[in-house]
């Protein structure tokens, strides 16, 4: 669903802003002119709607082309779209439509990274209805069917390259990751503090901060959760089996742990 939707009279054409969730991220999406799409050749369209023949935009514009004939010029280079093919032109560089009238186009601006035109191909069935829901938006000033059309296709055009990655400082997650990976070993505080990358004295304080309780408390915690789960799925298995699958090298140090385990439960609940 889309966050806000706001109107722009300042200028002589009316303008629309809307917010989508585009990859897990709130992106602005602009609709100008009330959303860019005609059939009409720009130097037919009406005034107050006409614009320069050659023009640039502060943000990357989306251009879908679902029509033959269509003359498109960008940054000095000459192009015929295909039906079906959309368009992602860099803000900030001159681009120019010729459109017949038999042609179908629209565009929108959209706030994310892109220093390169690209072209992709979508369905012309998909575009279809596109435009459909778009005449649709216009005619009950209810735009929220828009958000998946605009997400799905927008989504092509992230640039992938400009997505940073670095190692994980969310303690809570390697921790609990690494409880969970490797409690079956045998595993010690000075191992979680190689993880981290912090002294064993500063890991005993995260491990409490983060899951509230000490190292071997939630070591335990993990070992006896996985055995109880053992126990009902193979009700069969040795216990000594069961023990040595969670990291305990004898039956009765399972068992030493078990009961500990489930009489601070039983206390604690």
């Amino acid at each position: 669903m889309y966050s806000n939707f706001t109107k722009n009279e300042k200028i002589d054409f009316i303008n629309y802003e809307m917010t989508v969730n585009l990859s897990g991220k709130q992106t602005k999406v602009f609709l100008q002119r009330g959303f860019f799409n005609h059939n009409v050749p720009l130097k037919d369209y009406p005034s107050p709607y006409s614009v320069p023949t050659l023009h640039l935009h502060n943000y990357p514009e989306i251009h879908l082309f679902m029509g033959e004939g269509i003359n498109l010029t960008v940054g000095g280079e000459s192009f015929v779209p295909e039906p079906g093919r959309v368009l992602i032109v860099p803000g900030g560089v001159y681009h120019s439509l010729d459109i017949p009238s038999s042609a179908l186009h629209c565009a929108f601006q959209i706030d994310i990274p892109s220093t390169k035109m690209k072209f992709i191909s979508l369905p012309i069935e998909l575009l279809t209805k596109f435009i459909k829901e778009i005449q649709r938006a216009k005619a009950t000033s209810d735009y929220s069917g828009l958000e998946k059309y605009i997400s799905f296709i927008g989504a092509h055009f992230i640039d992938t390259s400009a997505v940073k990655v670095k190692k994980t400082d969310d303690y809570a997650f390697v921790i609990l990751e690494f409880m969970s990976l490797y409690y079956n070993l045998d595993i010690h505080l000075s191992d979680l503090a190689q993880r981290l990358h912090v002294s064993e004295k500063q890991t005993a304080r995260l491990v409490l901060k983060y899951t509230g309780k000490t190292f071997n408390e939630e070591l335990t915690r993990y070992r006896i959760s996985a055995a109880e789960q053992l126990m009902m799925m193979n009700p069969d298995m040795p216990i000594g089996k069961i023990a040595s699958l969670v990291g305990y090298q004898s039956h009765s140090g399972f068992w030493k742990a078990y009961k500990r385990y489930k009489g601070e439960k039983s206390i604690s609940e």
